[in-house]
């Protein structure tokens, strides 16, 4: 009954956005390419007005609910989960805070752990398919890019709900003519949804900007400490496991006459304290530190009507571990992308060499190709290499349960892609068509035998072939107060294998559908709703998510009611860790 009842809702909302007649255009016709250095990349903006609409009180929630990014959730509230994309596994995708990459290179698993809150986010960039010659390693099936604000504000909030769940916020802000600062802090904690998932986090974040009319100057810090419970994340066995990571960052970007120069500086340092079994601890338990310095410098030219960009990147990566030892990478790139712009269409071309200590070098490519039917029409077609190097766990880490590898060999693909985009009125239609031809795959396996048993443990290895191909449909309609959305992602496994059990790397949403509303039921009073369908490659594991919220706003007063997984599905979208079910939340805010 509640089924045919969310149906018949978004039925009817079809309908009143049909109705419409007052129509205005989105930012721009094919939107703004603000991080992506290629016109012919397939490129996602989610926008400051699209996350107010969707009334998102996480990262996870607002990447959730967009096509080609998939969100495996481990804990609740929007905390402890696993960004993929296209059927690439969490190591794969690049994550980016303010076009500067935060992966950590312990492990993909960390990649999540945001130290801000969506109060602080100006937009999000989503790039579909490998872009290692833009932005380097780790950019092997998508990157995302999260890009933050300096707007001074201040406002406090409380959040409560099942499991003895709640969240308090507090943000203050001010404006010093030029110079604009920030600080804000959050505190969650619960038992969690399942028994041994509790968790309790600390988020600090503060934020300084300078701007005059030619130079701008930013810094941001942040930091996140998590203690959870990991029963079953890593291996069934009740886990543990305290985190606690800081991540600084430093911008200086310059005009001079018409070209832009880009200085960055960024800093992260990650400590893991994990315990694999809570009741054994004698078992196995490892302490590890990372540590990443990266400084870049980037040049932005026209010469005539070409746009250039080029520069180079630094990197040193430290970990030192208990169990996995004391290891340095250090990593060199330069490269050199171009845009050829023509009457109706126009080329990319990008190049990056890298140098690896211990490592040989690398060096990739990117072309593209764009052309304008009219001003609402798009085709774009383009390919390129891209690479990812093992994490320090894939190498190194060796426990009862997992056994990394440190003879294997870095991940590279080919990926080629062709799109079109139409747009009409407030109608947006995208249509996405590629193939990713891999080679060494990293994936975490257990091998089986004749009689269908596998070995005890979970073993990092190369994959020699993996390819996948798939293609995306969207369709995006955005009105002053409503939005509505919709996807569908289909991914094709060409390759396949009977005599292994994949933990990530073959296990991925084969097959998404994805609506998103948000609707005004009266002046003060909002629904939104977030319905999701996938079912995982190679498996007969198959749900049905649902997430409703009503918001309402009384002056400066916000009152959320949300329930997330309404029809209370609950499967393992990786072996083992079972999703959360149906919980509810309440949330009341307060902004100045």
């Amino acid at each position: 009954m509640v089924r045919k009842s969310i149906v018949f809702l978004l039925i009817h909302i079809c309908f009143v956005f049909l109705s419409y007649s007052d129509i205005y255009e989105r930012i721009n016709v094919f939107g703004q390419f603000y991080t992506s250095k290629f016109q012919s990349k397939n490129v996602v903006i989610i926008t400051e007005k699209d996350i107010e609409l969707l009334k998102s009180h996480s990262v996870s929630e607002i990447l959730g609910n967009f096509t080609a990014v998939n969100i495996s959730r481990k804990g609740g509230s929007g905390e402890n989960f696993d960004i993929t994309m296209r059927g690439g596994n969490f190591e794969q995708i690049l994550i980016l805070i303010n076009g500067v990459p935060y992966n950590n290179s312990q492990t993909g698993h960390f990649n999540s752990d945001f130290p801000f809150q969506v109060q602080d986010i100006k937009r999000i960039e989503v790039i579909k398919g490998g872009s290692s010659t833009a932005y380097g390693s780790g950019a092997y099936s998508g990157v995302i890019n999260i890009v933050l604000n300096n707007n001074p504000n201040i406002g406090v909030s409380f959040e409560g709900g099942e499991k003895n769940y709640y969240s308090t916020r507090a943000d203050i802000g001010k404006s010093f003519g030029k110079f604009k600062v920030k600080f804000g802090v959050n505190k969650k904690k619960s038992d969690g949804f399942y028994d041994g998932r509790e968790f309790d986090i600390l988020t600090l974040s503060g934020s300084a900007s300078y701007l005059t009319k030619l130079t701008e100057v930013k810094a941001f810090a942040g930091y996140k400490k998590n203690n959870f419970g990991a029963k079953g994340f890593y291996a069934p066995y009740s886990s543990l496991e305290n985190i606690g990571s800081l991540f600084s960052q430093f911008n200086i970007k310059r005009q001079i006459g018409k070209s832009f120069y880009c200085l960055r500086y960024s800093f992260a340092t990650h400590k893991d304290d994990f315990i694999l079994d809570r009741y054994n601890i004698a078992l196995f338990k490892n302490e590890s530190f990372t540590y990443t310095h990266r400084l870049s410098l980037s040049g932005n030219f026209n010469i005539k009507r070409m746009r250039l960009s080029a520069g180079f990147d630094l990197k040193k990566d430290i970990m030192d571990s208990s169990s996995m030892g004391y290891h340095i990478m250090n990593t060199g790139s330069v490269f050199f992308n171009m845009n050829i712009p023509f009457d109706r269409s126009g080329m990319d071309i990008g190049v990056r060499a890298t140098i690896f200590s211990g490592v040989a070098p690398s060096t990739i490519f990117y072309s593209g190709f764009y052309y304008n039917f009219n001003d609402n029409f798009r085709f774009k077609v383009n390919m390129g290499k891209s690479y990812r190097l093992p994490s320090f766990t894939e190498l190194y880490y060796n426990s009862p349960a997992n056994h990394g590898n440190s003879n294997l060999l870095s991940e590279t693909n080919y990926n080629y892609e062709t799109s079109l985009v139409y747009l009409f009125g407030k109608h947006s239609l995208e249509l996405n068509v590629f193939y990713r031809n891999q080679s060494n795959s990293i994936d975490w396996v257990k091998f089986m035998d004749g009689k269908g048993e596998t070995t005890r443990y979970w073993e990092a290895v190369n994959i020699k072939k993996n390819d996948n191909a798939g293609f995306e449909f969207l369709h995006n309609i955005v009105f002053d107060n409503i939005l509505f959305n919709y996807g569908i992602e289909k991914i094709f496994s060409i390759d396949y294998y009977k005599n292994l059990l994949s933990k990530y790397g073959l296990r991925y949403p084969d097959f998404i559908i994805k609506f998103n509303v948000s609707y005004p039921i009266i002046d003060k009073l909002r629904i939104i709703a977030n319905y999701n369908y996938k079912t995982i490659n190679d498996t007969d594991i198959k749900g049905h998510y649902l997430n409703l919220k009503l918001n309402l706003t009384v002056n400066k007063i916000k009152i959320a009611l949300k329930i997330n997984n309404v029809f209370n599905t609950a499967i393992e979208e990786i072996p083992g860790v079972k999703i959360p079910g149906r919980w509810a939340y309440i949330q009341i805010s307060y902004n100045l």
